[in-house]
């Protein structure tokens, strides 16, 4: 089996150098990287950096992306964007699946291999004992979509956006508005919750109506389904629905076809997120969002500490074939 010390023989050099040639540290003539390199292109060598890091009690080149439902298509929009973001560092992206079963196993599991940074897009609160851990270790953090640690203040404004949907939906003649949530009563300080009983409110709407329920336990489209099969299975009068995400609006449209509803001439969907399978549901998902690519960037650049503070993105309305058109 070929090791450094083969590769430096090869090449000529010290096996000093060669390790200095992987790590890119210490300083090296580019004539020499080359000729190393030609070496472990030729002998096909790969040198285990992660080892070598945790070896050295250094953090990885890895950042642990942890989603709440692996069946939404957003978080995986997400890994690629933040893979991507990734590349000019020469950092990994690694996804976990974290649940209020399995978070304290997830996080033990990344600090073991010594990430870089954690992600946290799980609805998931972790422990007060799992951030200890976290923090002892010098992992960088950030809860995404959270404003909860000033040192990565990005945010997603969805006023202007939620606002402008709210006011369609009362110049087509919406007179019934409920949001699917999904989630518990503890997590109704979400910045969308927030932004959406405020252009309620502008727009003249009583308090709405917020369902409740076991997602993430469950997936978006499961729950959308069954929220949206049992609000119309008892005649409830909503002419329109916001859901938390794209996914959620997809499992609400299928119970309203099931239901016998129109969309959107009898009730307008609207999700969040701006999935790309979106535009080609029929009829297509209405919906808002940010900037995907720019927020992956954010992450990245944060568990880097290339991160400058105070970064708001604007979000936008984007109305597809889910909601009911203006009369012109």
């Amino acid at each position: 089996m070929i090791g450094r010390r083969e590769i430096a023989k090869m090449a000529g050099v010290s096996t000093t150098t060669v390790t200095r040639v992987l790590s890119k540290s210490g300083s090296v003539s580019p004539k020499t990287v080359e000729k190393v390199y030609n070496v472990i292109r030729e002998t096909g060598y790969t040198w285990n950096a992660i080892a070598s890091n945790l070896s050295k009690n250094n953090l990885s080149n890895i950042i642990a992306l942890l989603v709440p439902d692996m069946t939404n298509y957003y978080y995986m929009e997400m890994f690629d964007s933040m893979m991507k973001a990734a590349r000019p560092y020469s950092m990994l992206i690694s996804i976990y699946s974290i649940s209020n079963m399995n978070a304290n196993e997830v996080v033990e599991e990344i600090v073991s291999n010594r990430a870089r940074g954690i992600v946290n897009m799980g609805l998931v609160p972790l422990t007060h004992e799992c951030m200890r851990r976290v923090d002892l270790a010098g992992i960088k953090f950030v809860h995404g979509g959270i404003r909860d640690r000033e040192d990565c203040d990005f945010h997603i404004d969805y006023q202007e956006a939620v606002s402008a949907a709210v006011r369609h939906l009362k110049d087509t003649g919406c007179k019934k508005i409920g949001f699917l949530f999904g989630m518990k009563q503890k997590l109704l300080h979400d910045e969308k919750i927030q932004c959406f009983r405020r252009a309620m409110e502008e727009c003249g709407y009583k308090e709405p109506d917020i369902f409740l329920g076991s997602y993430p336990n469950v997936s978006a489209s499961v729950f959308g389904y069954e929220q949206a099969k049992k609000l119309f299975s008892d005649a409830t009068p909503y002419d329109a629905l916001f859901c938390l995400n794209d996914m959620m609006a997809v499992g609400v449209m299928r119970a309203l076809m099931d239901c016998g509803k129109r969309i959107p001439e009898d009730v307008s969907v609207i999700g969040f997120d701006n999935i790309k399978l979106g535009e080609f549901f029929k009829p297509s998902v209405s919906t808002l969002c940010g900037d995907i690519i720019e927020e992956a960037k954010a992450y990245v650049q944060y568990c880097m500490g290339d991160y400058t503070p105070g970064v708001t993105v604007k979000s936008r309305f984007i109305c597809r074939e889910s909601v009911r058109k203006l009369e012109t």
